[in-house]
C-alpha cells in the first residue's frame, strides 16, 4: 500500500526559536512552537505588559480577480475570514486546524465563477500576534500607519517596519500577515521595540489559552 509523504513545515524563523530553546510540537502539519518559558508564566507577562507569538502556521488563502470583493463578501466558512487589500485582492485567515477545510470550500465555490482565482499561500506569508496592554504602544514604534483607523476592531492594509502589512486589531491584539521573507526582520524589530515594555515571546499554547480565557466581548482583551 502506498503512503503519501507529507513533510513537516516550519515557521520561516524556526532557526531563531531554536536558538531561543523553544518547544515544539507537531501541529496540523506544522512544527509549532508551543512554549519558551512555560504557558503560565507567558500568559502572566502578556497580561502585564505585551508579548509576540509566531502565529505562521494559521492558514492564508488568496483571492484575486475582478470579481474577488463580489466573492469574498459572500464567502461562510467555520474558522476563517476574508480581509481587504484592495478590491481585487482579498486574504482569508484561517485556524490552523481548519485550513485544508477551507481551501477545499473556497476553491470548489470558485471553480464556476469568471473572475475569481483561489491561490492557497500559507507558506508565502508569516503571521505574529502583538497581544497585551502595551501592544498598541510597541507597535506606533515601528509602524507608518494610524491606529486610529482601526478603532477596538477593525482591519487594514498597511506598514509594519516598512513591510505591507495586513493588520487586524482585536482589542490589546494584532495579528500581523506579511511576506516570510521579512519575518526575521520584523520579528528582530518588534523584540528591539518592546525592550522598554519588557517584551518576550510566547508559544501557540498560550496563545491558544489567552484565546479561550478571554470574555465574549466585542474586543478580546487579554
Amino acid at each position: 500500500m502506498m503512503t503519501t509523504f507529507q513533510p513537516i513545515r516550519r515557521s520561516p524563523i524556526h532557526h531563531v526559536h531554536e536558538h531561543h530553546h523553544a518547544h515544539f510540537e507537531e501541529r496540523n502539519g506544522w512544527l509549532v512552537a508551543t512554549a519558551f518559558t512555560g504557558a503560565d508564566s507567558e500568559i502572566e507577562s502578556v497580561r502585564e505588559s505585551v508579548g509576540v507569538c509566531d502565529n505562521s502556521s494559521c492558514g492564508k488563502i488568496e483571492i484575486k480577480g475582478a470579481n474577488a470583493a463580489a466573492f469574498a463578501k459572500g464567502l461562510n466558512a467555520n474558522g476563517a475570514k476574508a480581509y481587504r487589500i484592495h478590491d481585487q485582492h482579498y486574504i482569508v485567515i484561517a485556524e490552523p486546524a481548519a485550513t485544508d477545510a477551507v481551501t477545499n470550500q473556497i476553491a470548489q465555490g470558485a471553480a464556476d465563477k469568471p473572475g475569481v482565482h483561489v491561490i492557497p499561500n500559507t507558506s508565502s506569508f508569516a503571521s505574529f500576534v502583538v497581544a497585551g496592554p502595551h501592544s498598541e504602544r510597541l507597535l506606533r514604534k515601528i509602524a507608518a500607519f494610524n491606529f486610529t483607523n482601526l478603532g477596538t476592531n477593525g482591519n487594514a492594509a498597511g506598514s509594519i517596519a516598512h513591510t505591507h502589512t495586513l493588520i487586524i486589531r482585536n482589542g490589546d491584539r494584532f495579528d500581523l500577515h506579511f511576506p516570510r521573507e521579512f519575518a526575521e526582520y520584523i520579528w528582530e524589530t518588534i523584540l528591539d521595540a518592546g525592550k522598554e515594555f519588557h517584551l518576550h515571546p510566547f508559544g501557540t499554547e498560550a496563545l491558544a489559552k489567552l484565546v479561550t480565557d478571554a470574555k465574549p466581548e466585542h474586543s478580546a482583551r487579554f
